[in-house]
């Protein structure tokens, strides 16, 4: 929590620096610190920087143009497949349904941009889910660790993290990136189970579940804007 807000951020613990730095970008906060800089001064640096971290963050905000229109025909990603949003005026509203590249959204007001918007990510955070779950089982089983919860997050910086108790939260608008994408961060995450770090090791267990990692890692540092107009 930064103030009032929570704010996520993509952490760097870097063995070569003597400081702290914060910067702030489109994708939101990446926060390098020294490889043995306690949680205690994270959050204490955090804190004191609070009020410029969010000043920069709201200006970042202010200048983004590339908003999507919530409207029928609105083009969409998924699984790295373009898909088109079709409005269906009728008075009850079940859930949207994929029939093959168009998303079937049932509306009573198709000018309620943000009841169509809310219902669409309600899609995509089940098919998110739905979808992580069966790759996490199916790279888990690769390492033979066990996985006791696959969460979604709503993270615009950081694409997904794994705690020591077995529990991986990956953000939902993975789910718009291509399957060979979306395989990358889960065998990343999952790798965790077995080295919770990025030491050499932890590379070369993501090795040997993900050989490509190397490529699809750039191609996702390339592309990751692309996933984030939601």
């Amino acid at each position: 929590m930064l103030g009032n807000a929570e704010v996520d951020f993509i952490l760097k613990r870097n063995p070569r620096s003597k400081r702290l730095y914060f910067y702030v970008d489109d994708i939101g906060l990446k926060v390098s610190v020294p490889l043995r800089t306690s949680d205690t001064l994270l959050n204490r640096e955090l804190n004191r920087h609070s009020a410029w971290i969010l000043r920069k963050m709201a200006d970042w905000n202010a200048q983004r143009s590339d908003n999507l229109v919530w409207q029928h025909d609105t083009a969409l990603r998924y699984l790295g497949n373009s898909i088109k949003l079709k409005l269906i005026p009728m008075q009850r509203e079940t859930s949207a349904e994929l029939v093959a590249e168009e998303l079937m959204l049932p509306i009573a007001d198709a000018n309620d941009s943000r009841s169509i918007q809310s219902r669409v990510e309600t899609w995509y955070r089940k098919a998110a889910h739905d979808w992580f779950q069966q790759r996490v089982t199916h790279f888990s089983g690769l390492h033979q660790v066990k996985v006791n919860r696959v969460c979604l997050s709503n993270a615009k910086t950081s694409w997904g993290n794994c705690s020591s108790d077995g529990i991986i939260r990956i953000t939902w608008r993975l789910i718009q990136a291509p399957h060979h994408l979306v395989d990358y961060v889960i065998a990343h995450e999952v790798s965790h189970l077995k080295e919770m770090n990025h030491s050499k090791r932890f590379w070369q267990v993501v090795h040997s579940i993900y050989p490509d990692y190397v490529k699809a890692r750039l191609e996702l540092n390339k592309t990751y804007r692309r996933y984030l107009l939601i």
